[in-house]
């Protein structure tokens, strides 16, 4: 039984020995894929609520060290829209009203990321990277009213604010890292600073995530 056992412990130091020497992770000349999800915090100034995120990520590697990334990220929120009622000749006069109509963002960015420790003989290797790129918010309808009388019906103002659509400039700062189970599948965490000005409003977030990550090709 003995020699059983130390052939399997053998065994076992071979396989890690091998694994080790595996070279897992980014490569020369290499490709990246993966999908990811997360959290994201709308910016409280324009009244974004937090909502979750998804998106997909490719990437080429010029060298383990540097890479370029595209990404396309999609948010599902709402926000707070203000509506004045009462006579535009008199600013003081008029009475805010809100309105709460969903807020879907979809954003394209491009990039380039820096890989660290890539010549170290660990799993884990953080990064960080800026894209910038372009976002659609598309916002959908919403009632909005108003009972300038309490208690009279017959006093109720209302109205609709219609679905509507912008397009603009996003930039995104990311800093993350990936753990590598085998040479060419691992996970991914991130967390990325926001910032963009769809309809006119600068407006921040901050997005946290994690996914699949999968390498494809490159010099081992």
């Amino acid at each position: 039984m003995r020699w059983i056992v130390r052939t399997g412990r053998v065994a076992c130091v071979v396989v890690l020995c091998a694994a080790t020497a595996t070279p897992a992770g980014i490569r020369d000349k290499s490709y990246e894929v993966g999908v990811y999800g997360g959290i994201e915090k709308g910016d409280p100034r324009t009244d974004v609520s937090t909502g979750g995120a998804f998106g997909f990520r490719a990437g080429y590697a010029f060298t383990k060290k540097i890479m370029a990334e595209l990404a396309v990220d999609a948010f599902s929120s709402d926000r707070t829209l203000t509506v004045f009622l009462g006579d535009p000749a008199f600013p003081p006069k008029q009475i805010p009203v809100q309105a709460n109509p969903t807020a879907d963002f979809i954003s394209y960015t491009l990039g380039l990321g820096a890989n660290f420790l890539v010549d170290r003989d660990i799993k884990t290797k953080p990064y960080f990277n800026v894209n910038i790129g372009l976002i659609t918010e598309d916002r959908g309808m919403s009632d909005f009213s108003f009972q300038f009388v309490p208690g009279d019906p017959n006093t109720i103002v209302g109205g609709v604010i219609l679905a509507s659509k912008d397009t603009s400039t996003i930039l995104t700062v990311g800093a993350g890292a990936r753990t590598f189970f085998t040479d060419t599948i691992g996970i991914r965490y991130e967390v990325k600073y926001i910032h963009h000005d769809s309809f006119g409003d600068n407006q921040d977030g901050l997005q946290a995530s994690v996914g699949a990550t999968f390498v494809i090709g490159g010099k081992k």
